[in-house]
């Protein structure tokens, strides 16, 4: 290289010129065509690797978080789906108890029409109580002689479900209530453990494929969680539960019962706390924080129902948050 084309000459007696500062480019821009002030292609500054790997983990894993959340409300979202519909076909009381009526007065008016009545005949024809004509079906392969008791159990089982109808309105009312908080949970939940903690995954082993039949049944840190969906199971629940499993519920608020199974072992604090959270998940909607006392099912007494005496306890504080859900 001659002196012409050289960036730094040595010459006696010449000032030796400072090598100039690398530049360093961006692997990000250094395919996009940009250059900088010196006409170099890409930016000059150092790259943070550990941010960027970081900030990618955390998008990963936020992305897997969103859709494990996806997931569970879908499950959750048939079940509302399923009560939603078993609630529409309720039949109407109102129109029960005129069903009723109905059926007892052709039960009466086939009783004063029997000597009418031939073998294989069909149906009736003749005046009801208040002398309008009418036509009644005969039931098949039945006496004569027992044609109009079938009427009449026909209007005392359409008495007996208008008189019941609203216990299975407030039973299946109280269960869809119960997934709708379910759901509104898992809207809430920051972290994959607290999501399976609300819907668990389908258990492997024998023991965690019980079921229970009044209530729902979770596992936490392998000990066995009861929870009741309303005050019926909440009774059943006090009625299942040992001497020494742990009972808690939402003070001054109605909730769901909650009883761990202990097996009279020492419950873990991680225990207490995750079953106080599904207490509240699953008993209210609104943010705040909510009192939850515990005891041993021995210092329970049952009132009336599901009401209950307790004493003995101690209260752990559970926070809810709030956010705007739409099921």
């Amino acid at each position: 290289i001659d002196a012409d084309s050289s960036f730094r000459v040595i010459r006696p007696g010449m000032q030796l010129l400072a090598i100039p500062p690398q530049k360093v480019l961006s692997p990000k821009n250094t395919f996009n065509n940009q250059k900088n002030k010196d006409g170099v292609a890409g930016v000059q500054h150092p790259i943070d690797i550990d941010h960027l790997l970081e900030e990618k983990y955390s998008q990963i894993q936020q992305q897997r978080l969103q859709e494990l959340k996806k997931q569970k409300r879908s499950t959750i979202a048939k079940k509302i789906k399923k009560f939603e519909q078993l609630l529409s076909k309720l039949p109407n009381k109102e129109k029960l108890e005129l069903q009723s009526k109905e059926h007892s007065n052709i039960g009466n008016l086939i009783l004063s029409n029997l000597y009418q009545i031939k073998p294989y005949d069909t149906q009736l024809k003749t005046y009801d109580f208040e002398g309008k004509e009418v036509t009644i079906p005969l039931p098949k392969n039945i006496k004569i002689n027992r044609m109009s008791d079938y009427y009449f159990n026909l209007s005392k089982r359409a008495k007996a479900k208008a008189k019941n109808v609203h216990i299975e309105q407030e039973n299946l009312s109280s269960k869809k209530t119960f997934y709708e908080n379910i759901y509104y949970a898992l809207e809430q939940a920051n972290t994959p453990y607290e999501l399976e903690l609300l819907v668990p995954k389908r258990a492997k082993s024998l023991r965690k494929k019980e079921k229970l039949r009044e209530g729902e049944l979770f596992w936490i840190e392998n000990y066995k969680v009861m929870v009741g969906r309303n005050a019926k199971e909440n009774q059943k629940l006090l009625e299942l539960a040992k001497a020494n499993d742990v009972w808690m519920h939402i003070r001054g608020v109605p909730s769901s019962h909650v009883i761990i199974r202990t097996d009279k072992q020492n419950l873990p604090e991680s225990v207490i706390e995750a079953a106080a959270k599904l207490c509240v998940d699953f008993s209210v909607k609104n943010a705040g924080d909510y009192e939850v006392d515990y005891t041993k099912r021995k210092f329970v007494k049952i009132q009336e129902g599901s009401n209950v005496f307790y004493n003995k306890y101690e209260t752990i504080l559970v926070t809810k948050e709030g956010i705007e859900i739409r099921v």
